[in-house]
């Protein structure tokens, strides 16, 4: 519930770049703000699972600056650079459980945004 009110407030704010649309037909262009895989019993691929594609690129968690600078595609972290990656940047999520947080503000200051909507 989180996830799709995050996913509504963000396509609000930015309609003519972001949409919660489930039909590709409907998107016209806009990036899909994706939460389906965010619902008990959901699959997804885990960090730094193989994918089973040409190249064998590998799932692997991103900095924000390497989201900033648009650089990201598929085939940028395969089986075979993984290790150069890590070795250079550490496992970025390494520390994760030490930074972990309840929702329970952001859930209020959510509700909030909702509600103005």
């Amino acid at each position: 519930a989180f996830a799709d009110g995050v996913a509504r407030v963000l396509a609000a704010r930015q309609p003519d770049l972001l949409t919660t649309e489930l039909r590709k037909a409907k998107r016209r262009g806009r990036i899909f703000i994706d939460t389906l895989r965010n619902n008990y019993a959901q699959t997804a691929v885990a960090p730094y699972s193989v994918r089973a594609l040409p190249g064998a690129p590998v799932a692997c968690p991103l900095h924000w600056d390497e989201l900033v600078s648009g650089d990201v595609h598929p085939q940028m972290v395969t089986i075979e650079t993984i290790g150069d990656r890590l070795a250079q940047t550490g496992d970025i999520w390494a520390d994760m459980r030490d930074r972990a947080a309840p929702l329970g503000e952001a859930k209020r200051r959510l509700d909030v945004l909702l509600k103005s909507q």
